[in-house]
């Protein structure tokens, strides 16, 4: 049995748009995210659809929440 992975699926609806994450699928291949997708994401007119495994995205920095632990 395969195992699933999480893959983001990023679109846009023009063409001068840059592609953005608009969400995430689980599938267990990338055929079946792709549909996945096209299926989930279909209340706009997107001219691109792309999708990524999420163990693929390489992590360049990630900020640290700046709230004190005292009075949370």
């Amino acid at each position: 049995m395969l195992k699933e992975e999480i893959y983001e699926v990023l679109a846009r609806t023009k063409r001068e748009e840059s592609l953005r994450i608009i969400g995430t699928v689980q599938a267990q291949s990338s055929r079946l995210a792709a549909a996945y997708a096209q299926a989930t994401y279909d209340e706009f007119n997107y001219i691109d659809m792309q999708i990524v495994p999420r163990k693929h995205l390489v992590k360049v920095f990630s900020l640290n929440p700046i709230i004190s632990k005292k009075g949370f």
